[in-house]
């Protein structure tokens, strides 16, 4: 153990300039979220261009981190004859240990210690504390395995930078190649379910994980290079064969456990949701296609919350047999339920006590136009499993109506920085920071999949309330959702701006509508949000279409 020590010391005493080097840019990473903080002036545009920055010099920092794992495995090279350790008495797997405790602690440990201080200031939880280091951690890990596959079969760093440069034109490409081979040598895939897919998927992402570390483990302890580089081709064979011979689903494997369909038993067995019409039209995006829209009814949601529709799958059915459609089903953002009322009643400032019977939802996507008149042809069914968000409310708290003015829950911060008057109307500017959290599978049913996306968590609708003497106002009770300026997401942190467009309070005197004195030191902003409260699915068919 002395020993594995003292290599993981050497190679932090070679690395250690270029490495603070790396952990300061992490740093100055997280400070972009400033970029725009306390700015009201700011737009859209501002926002998406910081983003495409931020995006840009996050891609660089992942690039330096591939690159100095690389450097810590080559500092003592497996396969140039040149190299010192094999003289040394250092077997492969005390200088595999020595080089995986290294990685651990220079790309994984180190960054999460470097950016503990800034969570910490941002008044993140114990558990966000926990997903935001697991997320950079993991994120950055994967970085370093792919530099030890390439590092560990390669002798100088010339061949190094051209088998990565190839890795990252060839391996992008794998998912579409069984669609080409499929079309240049005339073997058509197969129509497969959904739960089959999301296996196929489930067997491809492991084989891709398990390999690197089954090749890696191989070099270090045989150092027969040529093997390793059959076992990383035979991965790479599986990988691009499996969509061909794979007909099995076992997605029941990765199913969520008992749990939650207790939950789901418990918050949403009363949630119905049905298909009033469906619709199949010409596609806007390619004459080739088109465009499917199911549009229905949601209702017995609890008071308080509502459903949120989700990315879903959807497949054609008849008797046994099922085709998936290849893209997913996408709620419409027209067809979202408003939340205004809803927020009212959590607040106890709504005069209803229940919500609306029923709310409208849509989703939609395209489908080749051959394989749609096939289906209809064949009489086929469309069956689609909504994937879908119980969503409750909770009131977070109430800001005064001044420019400067605060409201602080754990790591949410909301804050307004700016009040602009345009005759009745008011455009009220407010700045968000929160945690922010990447799912890495956002559901293992056959209608989730893969997601890195980096989100908010949770809706909101923030309420104008007027608490001042004047009876009868008008405009003294309103709520929305606002509209959302930008939002950038770094590390786990959520930086975003919004813009409320409120009507200034006002009584009616003599037939006119007049401004109440000092409205804004008798109001407040309350903050209401929305957080999903259980997932849970439905099972929808339909076969009847109207053009």
């Amino acid at each position: 153990m002395k020993l594995t020590w003292h290599i993981v010391w050497k190679d932090f005493r070679r690395l250690a300039l270029p490495l603070a080097l790396w952990l300061g840019l992490t740093l100055a990473h997280t400070f972009l979220l400033a970029a725009y903080w306390g700015d009201n002036q700011v737009g859209g545009e501002a926002f998406e261009g910081l983003r495409y920055y931020a995006f840009s010099l996050g891609a660089l920092i992942m690039g330096v981190g591939f690159v100095l794992a690389a450097w810590l495995v080559m500092e003592d090279n497996l396969v140039s004859t040149r190299a010192f350790w094999p003289t040394r008495p250092i077997s492969g797997g005390r200088l595999l240990a020595a080089k995986a405790l290294g990685a651990i602690l220079m790309f994984s440990v180190a960054p999460v210690l470097v950016l503990l201080p800034v969570w910490i200031g941002c008044r993140f939880s114990g558990y966000e504390i926990g997903c935001a280091a697991w997320q950079l951690a993991s994120s950055q890990g994967l970085c370093s395995v792919a530099a030890f596959v390439i590092a560990a079969v390669t002798a100088n760093s010339r061949q190094f930078l051209v088998r990565a440069v190839g890795a990252a034109i060839i391996l992008p490409m794998l998912p579409a190649l069984p669609a080409i081979l499929s079309d240049k040598l005339g073997v058509p895939q197969a129509n497969l379910s959904p739960g089959v897919l999301v296996s196929q998927s489930w067997l491809i992402l492991a084989t891709a994980f398990i390999a690197p570390l089954v090749l890696i483990v191989h070099q270090y302890l045989s150092r027969l290079t040529w093997r390793s580089w059959a076992l990383g081709g035979l991965a790479l064979v599986v990988i691009v064969v499996l969509p061909f011979i794979w007909k099995w689903d076992i997605s029941d494997l990765v199913q969520p456990s008992g749990g939650q369909d207790i939950a789901e038993e418990a918050y949403a067995r009363n949630v119905k949701v049905a298909i009033v019409n469906s619709q199949i039209s010409p596609s806007m995006s390619s004459p080739e296609r088109r465009h499917i829209v199911l549009a229905g009814t949601v209702s017995g949601a609890s008071a308080g919350t509502y459903v949120q529709f989700k990315v879903s799958r959807a497949e054609w059915r008849a008797g046994d047999r099922r085709v998936a459609l290849p893209r997913f089903m996408r709620p419409r953002p027209e067809a979202s339920q408003r939340i205004s009322t809803l927020a009212l009643q959590v607040a106890g400032l709504s005069l209803h006590a229940q919500e609306e019977e029923s709310a409208p939802w849509s989703m939609e996507t395209d489908e080749e136009a051959g394989s749609v008149a096939t289906a209809l042809r064949t009489n086929r069914s469309l069956a689609v499993t909504l994937d879908l968000n119980l969503m409750r409310g909770q009131v977070v708290g109430e800001l005064p109506l001044q420019v400067g003015a605060e409201l602080r829950t754990g790591a949410c911060l909301t804050r307004l920085i700016g009040l602009e008057r345009d005759g009745e109307k008011i455009s009220v500017r407010l700045e968000d920071r929160d945690f922010s959290s990447n799912i890495l599978f956002a559901s293992t049913r056959p209608g989730g999949g893969p997601s890195l996306i980096p989100h908010r968590p949770g809706e909101d609708c923030f309420i104008l309330v007027y608490r001042g003497p004047v009876k009868d106002v008008i405009g003294g009770l309103q709520a929305t959702t606002g509209g959302k300026i930008g939002a950038l997401h770094i590390n786990a942190i959520m930086v975003g701006q919004r813009a409320l467009n409120l009507t200034v309070p006002a009584r009616q005197e003599n037939g006119t509508l007049v401004e109440i004195p000092d409205w804004e030191k008798d109001s407040v902003l309350l903050q209401v949000r929305f957080r999903p409260d259980v997932s849970f699915t439905r099972l929808l068919t339909t076969k009847s279409f109207a053009p």
